[in-house]
């Protein structure tokens, strides 16, 4: 596992068995009757229903757009560039000339676009 990023809110690049590992800890927290509502409050820090929507995410099936190592986008949101480069281990994106050059004319478009 690494942490990607954490500013508020953690990115985590999980492998497939820490994020098994990790929905079988919500779920059997999530399933225990360990703990009144009140316990497991002061227990996790959430409420059981706040876990049971992180156990959802966390076996949740990704859209195909999201099933990639890597992403690099660039557009126009009304005023605004918006980019987004990264890989799913928090690394940066290696490009090659060409794929470099490609990346620079969309930006370049999304600007215009922006405009």
């Amino acid at each position: 596992m690494h942490k990607v990023l954490h500013a508020g809110q953690a990115l985590l690049s999980l492998s497939p068995q820490e994020l098994c590992a990790l929905s079988k800890l919500v779920s059997n927290a999530c399933s225990s009757s360990q703990y009144s509502d009140t316990e497991f409050m002061a227990a996790y820090g959430i409420s059981r229903e706040a876990m049971v929507q992180i156990l959802e995410a966390l076996s949740a099936e990704l859209h195909n757009s999201r099933q990639a190592s890597e992403v690099v986008d660039v557009w126009a949101d009304r005023s605004s560039v918006m980019v987004r480069v990264i890989t799913a281990f928090g690394d940066p994106v290696e490009m090659g000339e060409s794929e470099a050059g490609q990346f620079a004319e969309q930006l370049q478009q999304a600007i215009r676009e922006a405009s």
